[in-house]
């Protein structure tokens, strides 16, 4: 296992990407980032030892060091700010949603009884456990001590089980919401909004608070709430993985969260994609160091061998 790979749950459940700090991704490694990670837009390469983690997801790594932040989306090429008539097209596809029949959701926490819910996340612990115990990530840590400081009825959205009750003891699984058919999400939101349609009518609870992804919530599980008269917040709509945990501070430490923007994103074209190199040769090494522009890092063990690539061959680790 490589050191990096600690990341991969952090880019599993990465579901809207943008910009991400450079210490919630400390964080979601466990372990301080090498020296070189600060200052070397060449760590972050999309070809370099560390990007298989979020490469796995289809993430592409953009760093902007001097901001102090690292921006993932699903594009190889770089960034930017939309052309003035993208930038139109954008505006008039946003004027013409708003007149459009959409689930009603609310942004704003309420400042009545609800119930609160809250998503899943990958991490889990490998045996069974309490709901609220079994999941181990940063952000369900954060979300969890949210939802107990609300002093409110709360409950878990569970990819595999739906709702659960947070001291319901729940065998830990491998189901990630984001990758699931859309068939099997319909399923789930139809089978789970009864289950929070129950729960609410046996507390004589007409709101509910949602704190999940989309993929959990934009398959008609708002839309049946709102049949059954049931309030929808979700205060946390469109916010990045960073954004909600600068959200969660804010709101646990008593300062007003501030309320989510939503916005509209196209990727840019994808660049034509030269021809790939190819590999002659490769062997296993021990440990060794690298030595960067202005840093050196250890490695443990790694590769070595041969690369052509545009009639040339070059000796790579």
């Amino acid at each position: 296992m490589g050191k990096y790979d600690a990341w991969r749950p952090f880019f599993r459940e990465l579901d809207k990407g943008g910009a991400v700090p450079l210490d919630v991704l400390e964080a979601a490694l466990g372990a301080p980032l090498p020296p070189v990670a600060h200052k070397e837009a060449a760590f972050w390469a999309n070809t370099a030892c560390a990007s298989s983690a979020w490469k796995e997801y289809g993430w592409y790594a953009h760093p902007r060091l001097r901001e102090g932040v690292v921006v993932f989306d699903h594009s190889p090429g770089l960034r930017g700010r939309p052309r003035k008539n993208e930038a139109l097209r954008i505006g008039e596809e946003r004027r013409q949603d708003s007149v459009l029949h959409k689930p009603k959701i609310e942004a704003c926490p309420p400042r009545k009884e609800r119930l609160v819910l809250v998503g899943c996340v990958a991490q889990k612990q490998a045996r069974p456990a309490p709901a609220k115990d079994l999941y181990t990530s940063t952000l369900w840590n954060k979300r969890r001590r949210y939802a107990e400081s609300t002093g409110q009825r709360w409950g878990i959205l569970s990819a595999e089980y739906g709702l659960v009750d947070a001291d319901t003891i729940i065998e830990p699984y491998d189901r990630y919401m984001g990758s699931q058919p859309k068939d099997y999400r319909v399923q789930w939101s139809r089978a789970t909004a009864d289950q929070v349609i129950r729960r609410c009518r046996e507390l004589g609870f007409r709101t509910v608070e949602v704190h999940a992804g989309a993929a959990y919530l934009e398959n008609g599980l708002i839309e049946q709430l709102n049949r059954a008269d049931i309030r929808v917040f979700w205060p946390l709509k469109g916010m990045r993985i960073g954004e909600q945990l600068s959200w969660y501070g804010r709101a646990v430490g008593g300062t007003e969260p501030r309320q989510a923007s939503v916005a509209v994103r196209r990727p840019p074209a994808q660049p034509a994609r030269p021809e790939a190199p190819r590999l002659v040769s490769l062997q296993l090494i021990g440990a060794f160091d690298y030595r960067w522009p202005n840093a050196v890092e250890h490695f443990d063990y790694g590769w070595e061998g041969d690369v052509e690539f545009e009639g040339r061959r070059v000796r790579v680790r």
